[in-house]
Order: C-alpha cells, then structure tokens, then sequence
C-alpha cells in the first residue's frame, strides 16, 4: 500500500511540476507567446486541474477511505457529483486542445500564408473547448447521486426508470467515445498525413550541394517522425481508455 501510495504521489509531483513549468515559461518567456504554446498552456491547466480532482480518488483506494469520503453529505457529493464531473470534463478539453493544436500545425505547413488561427481566433477557441466539454460532461450531474442506503450514504449512477433510461449509461459512452475520441482521432489522422505529405514532398528551394540536400532530406524525414510519434501517441494513449469505458 505505501509503495502504491509513494509511486502515484510522486507521478502526480512531477506531473504538476512539469506542467507548471510549461505554463510558467510560455507567459515568462516573450517569444514563446504565440497561438500554438497558448494551446499547450490550455492543455497544462486542464492536466493539472485533472492530477487535482483524479487523484484523490486513487488514494481514498488506497487507503480504503471510501467510508470516510462517504461520511458527510458535502464530502459525498464532492466525491460522486464533482470529482465525476472534473474527470468526464478535463478529458474531452485535453484531446480537443490536442486536435487545436494539429489544426493550428496544419494551417502553419500547408497554408503558411494565410495564418488562420490568430489570437482574436484563440480568444474564442479556448472558451469554447472549455464549453463544449462541460456540455459533454454535464449529464454526468445528473446521473451520479449520494444516496443513502442502509444507513449509509452511498455514490449511485442513476440515470432513471424503464425505457431508455436503462441504456442511457451505454449510450452516454457511446457519443464520448465518438466526440472525444473518433472525430479528434479523424481530424488529426488528416491533418498529420497532409502535414506529412507536404513535409515529404516540399522541394528545398535553389541550388544545393549534394551535403546540404541530403541534410535537408534528414530534416524532413525528423519532423514527419516527430508528427507521427504524436500520432500514435494520442491513439495509444486514449484508445484502451476509451475501449474500457464501452465494454
């Protein structure tokens, strides 16, 4: 239980540290201020708020403090009702950051002059991340509830009676799994292969050695390596999470 307990407390740390760091040196450092590193921030911010409203629940495993968080109305719905709401909501804005941000890459590569997310686009792109998954999120609100049982209270998903209330938890998933999985697992796959391809097949521009075309040639290869390593990372990632959460 220690070891446990040491291990997801120092994997949180680093987390928080890392992602303050990210955060502290885009508004400290002036050239680091552009659109794509603000994205980077937003993503930060929800991964920190995610580390502060998953995390607890990892303990109170641990430590078997299920009773404890359960004890008192104001802890219950704290437990059930808002650290439910954070976890289904902090999700969907990190991988449609992550799907901004492709977005961003791809208008950067393949049309460099005609910058389309600018940062008045910005100003209403974040909000509307943030929007949008609390949307997502909010029959979560609804459907998990402190119940008393037994004398206890407990934490219950209920999402009503008869009909299609008693599917509604399924098909709840469901449209999570295409919204915040499928369609930004769609829209980066494009966009990554596009950016690829005009990578790939950018010719470099004058009279080269054969030294210097063949460094060009390396460079290419290393950004469309580094594209795809995101790629699958944001497949490797979130594919088993969200195969778990349909079955």
């Amino acid at each position: 239980i220690i070891t446990k307990a040491v291990c997801t407390g120092l994997v949180s740390l680093v987390a928080i540290l890392g992602n303050i760091l990210v955060i502290s040196a885009v508004f400290h450092v002036k050239r680091m201020r552009t659109v794509t590193n603000y994205l980077i921030v937003n993503l930060a911010v929800a991964e920190l708020l995610y580390i502060l409203v998953a995390m607890p629940p990892f303990f109170v495993e641990i430590f078997s403090l299920y009773n404890w968080c359960m004890s008192t109305y104001t802890r219950g719905v704290y437990f059930c009702k808002i650290v439910n709401f954070g976890q289904y909501l902090l999700v969907p804005v990190s991988v449609l950051t992550l799907a901004c941000i492709a977005a961003d890459r791809f208008f950067a590569i393949v049309v460099p002059l005609k910058r389309v997310l600018t940062k008045r686009v910005f100003y209403w792109l974040v909000p509307g991340i943030w929007v949008v998954s609390a949307g997502l999120a909010a029959p979560v609100l609804y459907a998990y509830r402190v119940v008393e049982w037994g004398g206890h209270l407990m934490c219950s998903e209920e999402w009503g009676e008869g009909g299609i209330a008693q599917h509604a938890s399924r098909i709840y998933t469901s449209m999570l799994f295409v919204v915040a999985y499928c369609v930004p697992f769609a829209v980066m796959a494009t966009m990554y292969t596009v950016i690829c391809r005009k990578l790939w097949l950018r010719k470099v521009p004058g009279s080269q050695s054969a030294k210097k075309s063949s460094k060009a040639v390396e460079s290419r290869k290393k950004v469309v390596k580094m594209l795809i390593t995101v790629f699958v990372v944001f497949v490797a990632c979130w594919l088993p999470v969200q195969v778990l959460a349909l079955m």
